[in-house]
């Protein structure tokens, strides 16, 4: 039996732009009207159960600007993150919230690209439909790389990817951004884990495949990551080398 409960998603901030939700803890809110707008629904979370192909998996389904999150609370590093651009169609049938995707994401159970969930509050599960049809998605898509427009904010991401990050004792995850001058790592289950590095500080940075990057400062500790979703591309992995690489000479 579900307990029904929502969470007010409180979004750590650093000096970035940021494109999905990072740093977050929930904690206690008062649930909104099931008839609130998706604005007023942001940053909500719903008790939800994911179908999974060996059964369902216990989590939270949270809303936050143009990113949809499932955080799972089972194992924390088999959180992921949905951009609203990669949605293409989002219902509710007999209980059952459903989002077709339009390119596959990796949840617990593999890569998919549907994903189903069982919300404990039914009316509740009407605020991400409302979301998905009462949005537009964000120009672009996620774990791409772009090039700022002259002027831009020198801090806006160039290349964004949902990540879990391993340590001596457990792991965390959240989101690994790279910025025109720095690479910031967000925790989403531990801010106290997040770090950010200017590009200058970087003495090396190992990639293992498309879902195994390493990054080695030149003070402090190495940070190995495991890419989820899409991964990184080579194309990717060489502007990442690099800004680095310029990043240095011109320091």
């Amino acid at each position: 039996m579900f307990t029904t409960g929502l969470f007010t998603f409180a979004t750590a901030t650093l000096a970035v732009c940021l494109i999905a939700p990072n740093g977050a803890i929930a904690q206690p809110s008062t649930a909104p009207s099931p008839t609130a707008s998706p604005n007023t629904g942001n940053g909500q979370a719903q008790q939800v159960q994911l179908a999974v192909p060996f059964g369902t998996v216990n989590g939270q389904l949270v809303i936050s600007g143009q990113n949809l999150m499932f955080i799972n609370g089972q194992d924390p590093s088999g959180s992921f993150v949905v951009p609203r651009g990669d949605i293409r169609n989002a219902s509710v049938q007999n209980g059952d919230l459903t989002f077709d995707l339009t390119r596959p994401v990796r949840d617990p159970g593999g890569s998919t690209s549907r994903l189903v969930f069982r919300a404990a509050n039914p009316d509740g599960a009407q605020q991400f439909t409302r979301w998905f049809h009462e949005t537009q998605p964000a120009t672009g898509e996620a774990n791409r790389v772009t090039e700022p427009p002259a002027g831009a904010n020198a801090q806006q991401p160039l290349m964004s990817f949902q990540v879990k990050h391993d340590h001596f004792i457990g792991s965390d995850s959240g989101r690994l951004m790279v910025t025109p001058t720095q690479v910031v790592y967000e925790s989403v289950t531990n801010v106290d884990n997040s770090r950010q590095w200017n590009l200058s500080d970087i003495k090396e940075v190992h990639r293992d495949g498309p879902y195994k990057l390493k990054l080695v400062p030149f003070s402090g500790d190495d940070y190995s990551f495991e890419l989820m979703g899409q991964g990184m591309t080579s194309d990717q992995y060489q502007m990442l080398v690099e800004r680095i690489t310029s990043a240095r000479v011109h320091h």
